[in-house]
């Protein structure tokens, strides 16, 4: 499979985990998350630019993608999304 069809399918995770727009409707279609992941790089930029950091990031294999979902105050607010194969989880230590 080319890269462009490995990440249009990755869009496509993204895109439909984005939709479930809270942690309990992820949980429940994805499943327990593989791990929680630094918040320091997960940030969600205002119009106003300001900045509002996650207060909690969680990492999903789902669709052979690592989906990264970003919450403040268990609702989404930012879903990133790559290929399993182009992945390299950022050290949680």
């Amino acid at each position: 499979m080319s890269d462009d069809e490995l990440y249009g399918r990755c869009r496509d995770a993204v895109a439909h985990v984005t939709s479930l727009r809270e942690q309990s409707t992820v949980h429940k279609q994805l499943g327990t998350p593989k791990r929680c992941l630094p918040i320091n790089n997960f940030f969600v930029t205002h119009e106003d630019l300001t900045v509002t950091y996650c207060d909690l990031v969680e990492l999903f294999y789902y669709r052979n993608c690592a989906i990264r979902v970003g919450y403040i105050n268990q609702e989404i607010v930012k879903v990133r999304g790559m290929p399993l194969e182009h992945w390299q989880s950022p050290d949680t230590e």
